[in-house]
C-alpha cells in the first residue's frame, strides 16, 4: 500500500510540474519562438538577396540592350543593384518585428479578404456587445476596428490588431461571447505575434506550375532548382520547420483565451457557438505533426462547461 501511494504522490508531483512547464510556456515563451522563427528566416534572407540582386541585373542587362537598339542613354548608378538586393532582403524582418509596436496593415487585411466596414445596424449590435462586456470588466483597447466578411458561417479571427466577424455572427445571440473570445487575443500577446510572424512570410511556392512540365532531365533540374530558389526566399519553407512546435502553442492559446470568455461570463454563449461548428471541425495529422491551429471543439466545450456546473 505504501509502495502505491509512494507511486501516486510521484506521478501527481510529475503532473503538477508538467502544467507548470505548460503553462510558463504557453504565457511566457512566445517571443522565444519568434526569435526562433526569426533567426530561421534569416536563411531565407540569403537567398531572397539573390533573388532580388540577379533581377536587378537582369533588368539593368535590358536596359543596356534598351541603350544600344534605341540610342537613348539612360544610366543606372552604380551600387544600385546590391542596395536593392539588401532592401528586398533586410526589409521584411524590419517590417515583421515592428508589428510588436505598430499594428499596421488591418486595411490592406480587409481590402484582400474581400471585408468591409459594418453597416449602422452591425456597428450598433457591435457597440452593444462591446458596452456589455466593459460592463464586465473586460479591457476594450482603444480603436478598437471591426471589419465584417459576407459569409453564412459564423465565423471570427484576428489580424492586425482588429477583429474580422462574418455577417451571421454579427447578427447572432453569441455576438458577445464571440468578441470576448478575440479580445483575448487583441488585449494578449497572441495579436502582434501572429502578425509578426505572418510577415516574415512572403510567398511559400509560387512557381509550383501543375499543367508545366519541363523538358527533358536537364531542364527538370533548372526548372526545380529555380522553383526552389524562389521558395527558399519566401521564408515559409523555414518556418514549417517549426510547425510542430508553434501548432500546439496556438491551440493551449486558445484555451486561455476561452478562459478569459468564462471570466467575463460569456461561458454558454461561446459554447453555443462551438456547438453551431461541431460539423466543420476536422483534425488534419499530418505524419508526426498535428497542423490543427485550434483544440477540438469537444474539449474546448468540456472545459467551458466545468466552471458552469
Amino acid at each position: 500500500m505504501r509502495i502505491q501511494a509512494n507511486i501516486s504522490r510521484v506521478g501527481s508531483l510529475f503532473g503538477e510540474a508538467r502544467e507548470a512547464v505548460r503553462w510558463f510556456v504557453v504565457g511566457y515563451c512566445g517571443l522565444v519562438f519568434y526569435l526562433v522563427a526569426f533567426v530561421l528566416n534569416l536563411f531565407a534572407v540569403v537567398f531572397r538577396w539573390y533573388l532580388v540582386y540577379l533581377s536587378a541585373v537582369f533588368v539593368e542587362l535590358l536596359v543596356s540592350v534598351f541603350d544600344r537598339c534605341v540610342g537613348v542613354s539612360l544610366e543606372v548608378p552604380a551600387g544600385v543593384s546590391v542596395a536593392l538586393a539588401c532592401a528586398g532582403a533586410f526589409l521584411p524582418c524590419l517590417w515583421s518585428a515592428s508589428a510588436f509596436f505598430w499594428q499596421a496593415g488591418a486595411a490592406f487585411c480587409a481590402w484582400r479578404l474581400d471585408a468591409r466596414r459594418p453597416s449602422l445596424e452591425e456597428e450598433q449590435l457591435w457597440d452593444q456587445a462591446v458596452d456589455l462586456l466593459r460592463s464586465a470588466g473586460a479591457r476594450i483597447p482603444r480603436g478598437l476596428t471591426l471589419y465584417v466578411i459576407d459569409d453564412q458561417l459564423p465565423s471570427s479571427f484576428v489580424r492586425c490588431g482588429a477583429i474580422f466577424m462574418s455577417r451571421e455572427l454579427i447578427r447572432s445571440e453569441f455576438l458577445p461571447a464571440a468578441i470576448a473570445h478575440e479580445l483575448g487575443h487583441v488585449v494578449s500577446f497572441d495579436s502582434r505575434l501572429t502578425e509578426a510572424l505572418n510577415r516574415l512570410m512572403l510567398w511559400n511556392d509560387p512557381l509550383r506550375l501543375e499543367e508545366f512540365e519541363p523538358r527533358g532531365s536537364g531542364g527538370a533540374f533548372v526548372w526545380g532548382f529555380v522553383r526552389w530558389f524562389v521558395r527558399l526566399a519566401g521564408g515559409t519553407f523555414f518556418q514549417r520547420l517549426l510547425s510542430p512546435v508553434l501548432f500546439w502553442y496556438w491551440r493551449e492559446r486558445e484555451y486561455v483565451a476561452d478562459d478569459g470568455v468564462v471570466l467575463l461570463g460569456q461561458a454558454e454563449g461561446l459554447v453555443g457557438l462551438l456547438e453551431m461548428h461541431r460539423a466543420f471541425d476536422f483534425s488534419q495529422p499530418r505524419r508526426f505533426v498535428n497542423w490543427d491551429s485550434h483544440p477540438p471543439i469537444e474539449l474546448r466545450i468540456e472545459r467551458l462547461r466545468l466552471p458552469l456546473e
